[in-house]
This record gives structure tokens, sequence and C-alpha cells, in this order.
């Protein structure tokens, strides 16, 4: 089942906007998840085009940090 924007949220928050805000982008690839407007996904397809693929192939989050469990991801 596709996730809500409650549940999108909540994951970005939890496993992704720590190294990818507003703030800490530069660091992190230029991504910042803390601003997108989760109402208007097909307007930022390729940003979360590239979310989904390090998400499928689990490179983010990265080594070392919580991941999320197979099911939420």
């Amino acid at each position: 089942a596709a996730a809500t924007d409650v549940e999108l949220d909540a994951f970005l928050t939890q496993h992704c906007v720590a190294c990818h805000s507003d703030q800490a982008a530069s660091a992190a690839g230029n991504v910042a998840l803390d601003s997108v407007v989760l109402t208007e996904l097909g307007a930022q397809h390729e940003l979360w085009e590239r979310v989904i693929r390090k998400l499928s192939t689990r490179q983010m989050p990265p080594v070392g940090e919580p991941r999320p469990s197979e099911a939420e991801y």
C-alpha cells in the first residue's frame, strides 16, 4: 500500500532530515527533504526518483545510522 503524507513525513523526519535539511543539505548531496511539499510529489519527480533509488538500493540511510525496517523500506 502507498504511504500517506503523514507516514512519509514521519519516515523522512526519523530517517532523513537530520542530514538532508535546508541547513545541512550542502553537506549531504544538496538534498533538502525538510522543506518539500509532500502533496506535490510529481512536481519534484527527479528528487523523489533519486530518493527512491537510494532507499531501494539501501544506500540510505548510510551504514552506521539507524536504518528502517524492511517493511518501512
